[in-house]
């Protein structure tokens, strides 16, 4: 993380699809959900995320962007 501070704000998710991974993803999914709940203040949340893991981007410049498909880890904690 290149900004200091940012860590506490910016909830990491890992798409290689290894044990690790799946176990990094189920500690964010775990913070995230009880941010959602307390927030910091104790009043709840919000969390802003990229579903598809990646920002939306376009082969060319100025040419129509390429959506990625949703994860269900974003899905799955949506719906929570």
């Amino acid at each position: 993380m290149r900004a200091p501070g940012a860590a506490q704000l910016v909830l990491p998710v890992n798409f290689e699809g290894t044990r690790d991974a799946v176990a990094q993803n189920v500690v964010t999914r775990r913070k995230a959900l009880a941010f959602l709940r307390q927030g910091r203040a104790g009043q709840g949340g919000a969390i802003g995320v990229f579903p598809g893991g990646t920002i939306s981007t376009s082969a060319r410049p100025f040419a129509r962007p390429m959506y990625p498909v949703w994860r269900g880890f974003t899905a799955r904690m949506i719906v929570k």
